[in-house]
Formats: C-alpha cells, structure tokens, sequence
C-alpha cells in the first residue's frame, strides 16, 4: 500500500496594500465605514492594477529554503510555510513595491517628492555607489500595533511649528488630530473633521522614508532615500522588510518558538488618498471666471463636494507656484473640473 504524505501549511505572515483613494467614501474615512460596507470594499478591491509587489531574490530563495510559498493577492501578498518548519527568528524577508499606473501619482499623497537615482564614484571604493533619493522602507520592527491593525509604518511624528519645516504633504499629529501640510508657504489642515488621530489607520508618510549616510567623504548624495543594488530595481517605490521575530511586541511577529504562530500577523500599508482644491471651469467658455471649492479628497466612491458638483477624475492634478524668485514654492494642488 503506498503512504499518502500530508504536510501542513500555514500563513506566516500577510501584507496588505490598500489606498484610500479606491476605499474612502468621500470624505469619510474607510475604517469609519459599516462592517458590511467595509467587507464589500474590500471584496471588490484590487491593488494589481496599479501597483506592484514581489519578492526579492534573496528572500524568494529563503522562502524556498523554508518549503514555503509566497502568493500574489488582490490585497497584497502572502507567505505561507508548512507548520513543522522552523524559521530563524532573525529571518527578514523583503519586497519591492513599484507602481504599475501613471495615474497613481495623481490621487496619491506624497508623489510630488522627486525620486532622482544618483550615481556616485567613490574613490576609496573603487566603485560607483547608486541612490534613489525619497524611497519608503517599512518594516514591523518599526512599524505601530495600534487597536485599528497592525501598521509597517512608524507612528505619526507630532507637529512642531511652523509647517515650512516639512514637505508638502507632510502627515503630522497635533492636538489629538492628524493633520497634513497643504502647501510650501505653510499652511496645515486636519484631513478627517471630527476624527481623531486614534480613530484612524497609521498612513504611509514622510518619516518612512530614511535618511542616508553615504560613505565617509562622499560628496552629493541625496539626504533621504536608499542605496540601490543588485537586489533592488530602479523602480523602486517603497521597500518592505518582515523580521520573523520583533524584539519586544509579539503581535508583530511572525513566529512563536521558531514556528509559525497560530495567529497570522496581517501587516497593512495604507496609501493616502491625495487632498487638492476644486477648481471648476467653463467647458463652452473658458474665459469665465473659475470657482474653487476646497480642500477635498479625491476618492473614487462616494463625492467630497455636496450638491450636483462633478467629481474629479485622478488625471486633473496641477500645482501652482509663488511668485518669488528660486525656489519657487507650491502655494496650490489643485484638481480642475470642466463642466
């Protein structure tokens, strides 16, 4: 009689991929949304279109190295291994997230922010050192557990003035609220009215992207980004980094004595949907005086505007600028809406 093998398997740990632009219903946060509302949302949401996550090389051998699986999902991806195989407590897996759809940039927080690749000789070396400046890297041993989920990126810094000192963007937490930087010349906003910073998910932001040490004498490298090798593309948007075990919160682990826990860590990046003013425009006359209503979030269900306003689509973003000399700074991100 032959012998029929059964082995085991079990999530090691899921990472989810989710933008409020695709889940928010109009002004309304995602997470304040019905259970019944929030599920639906979920089951039609797919993040494949516009971006992109895999495994780097190094980690797809580890994983291989484990009997284990790694499997692409409409939410993100997971990584499963049989439940009899112990994983170093030290492993750390890691993944390239890289955008798939030129609109991704339109309604997304923080894609203003240049990403130039720099290539530097360095002497010493005897080598060229590559950066790519204002990648994120997320990682759960820096990642916040909050009673809302468990989130790769770092808490929200809190708001010291004034608001020039931070990029445009910027999300920041004062008086209980999170709020972002509206433009270069200073101006704040609270991107939730009435929610307070508890009751809302850890979004992706400026202090996920780390600052760089180049080698000792170097001379212009980018002050925030990531070096590039072999394992990292040029594509690069954001970079992931599982540790198997976090040194002092078990919930953001991965393992429980060197196998898989019988609870799966579900780790979530959340995108933030882009803020800008309404600007509404003529489409028969043009010369007309244009009227502005802001600042709205852009989503795709429901509409932040009241009354019969035309929504506006992820393609209309434009920036405006002072009028001093260099450098010139954003005063404006504004969407423009013909009807």
């Amino acid at each position: 009689m032959s012998e029929i093998l059964t082995i085991g398997y079990k999530r090691l740990f899921e990472v989810r991929l989710l933008h409020h632009y695709w889940l928010d219903e109009g002004t309304v946060v995602f997470d304040n949304l019905s259970t019944i509302q929030k599920e639906k949302r979920l089951l039609n949401y797919d993040r494949r279109p516009f971006l992109n996550i895999e495994p780097t090389s190094k980690t797809a051998t580890l994983i291989k190295g484990l009997r284990g699986v790694y499997k692409d999902t409409a939410l993100g991806g997971v990584v499963v291994v049989p439940n009899d195989v112990p994983v170093a407590d030290d492993a750390v897996f890691e993944f390239v997230v890289s955008v798939r759809h030129k609109d991704f940039d339109n309604y997304t927080a923080h894609s203003l922010y240049s990403r130039n690749i720099y290539e530097i000789p360095y002497a010493p070396d005897g080598k060229i050192y590559r950066f790519k400046e204002n990648v994120f890297v997320l990682k759960n041993t820096s990642g916040t557990n909050t009673p809302k989920g468990l989130f790769l990126s770092q808490p929200f810094p809190a708001f010291v003035p004034p608001a020039t000192n931070y990029p445009i963007e910027a999300l920041l937490q004062s008086a209980g609220n999170i709020i972002q930087v509206t433009n270069e010349i200073g101006g704040t906003e609270n991107i939730y009215t009435g929610v307070a910073a508890n009751d809302c998910p850890v979004f992706l932001h400026q202090s996920d992207i780390p600052v760089i040490t180049p080698p000792v004498g170097m001379l212009g490298a980018p002050a925030k980004g990531i070096l590039l090798d072999s394992e990292i593309p040029d594509i690069v948007y954001a970079l992931i980094q599982i540790r198997a075990v976090h040194p002092t919160d078990a919930a953001m682990s991965c393992t429980t004595g060197g196998l898989v826990k019988s609870t799966t860590p579900v780790f979530e990046v959340r995108f933030k949907n882009r803020r800008s003013i309404w600007r509404y425009k003529s489409k028969t006359n043009p010369a007309l005086p244009s009227t502005e209503l802001g600042s709205l979030p852009l989503t795709f269900f429901g509409s932040a505007a009241t009354g019969a306003h035309l929504k506006p689509s992820e393609g209309t973003i434009k920036v405006e600028f002072d009028q001093n000399t260099p450098p010139k700074k954003i005063t404006k991100i504004i969407s423009e809406i013909y009807q």
